[in-house]
């Protein structure tokens, strides 16, 4: 069907790689990952079929600063601290936001490795507050803690193959 609708409202993407929906009581919210934009757009519903724009992250143009991605495509909305974690996967990080899209910090993968490959694309927080990423370039599911430190990863093939066993 051509014409309005939700749909046409929420156009002009040019890839989207992720998205996340919260419900609250009071308020819903859609945060959207566009890899081809590197931008994710963070959307209120005002109406039942009406989502308003509430906000940006990201330029439109590829960088390395805190507030610019490269590739962005997992994101995750974790209502229990009103953080928006994002799979800057360009950048082989995860950063996070608040709902207002001010920088709050983030997670470097593999930060003493530059040259390892990791490309984050999936992240999801646990009920415990943990933070777990998948990273399909490096292999494995990396596991943060509240405060972003590494606690371990699943699937870490590098270590296990040199072992000579599985992750």
């Amino acid at each position: 069907a051509a014409g309005g609708g939700p749909v046409a409202r929420l156009a002009g993407f040019k890839d989207v790689a992720g998205l996340d929906v919260h419900d609250a009581k009071s308020q819903k919210w859609l945060f959207v990952s566009d890899a081809g934009d590197h931008r994710v757009k963070i959307f209120t519903k005002r109406h039942e079929d009406e989502w308003e724009l509430l906000s940006t992250i990201g330029s439109g143009q590829a960088g390395k600063s805190s507030y610019a991605l490269d590739t962005p495509k997992g994101v995750e909305f974790d209502a229990s601290t009103a953080r928006l974690y994002v799979a800057d996967s360009g950048n082989r990080r995860v950063q996070v936001f608040d709902l207002a899209g001010d920088h709050l910090g983030g997670i470097e993968m593999f930060p003493d490795d530059p040259d390892r490959a990791s490309a984050p694309a999936h992240v999801e927080v646990d009920g415990a507050g943990r933070v777990l990423v998948a990273d399909p370039a490096a292999g494995r599911v990396a596991v943060f803690d509240r405060a972003w430190a590494p606690l371990g990863a699943l699937g870490d093939f590098d270590k296990a193959d040199a072992a000579g066993g599985e992750g």
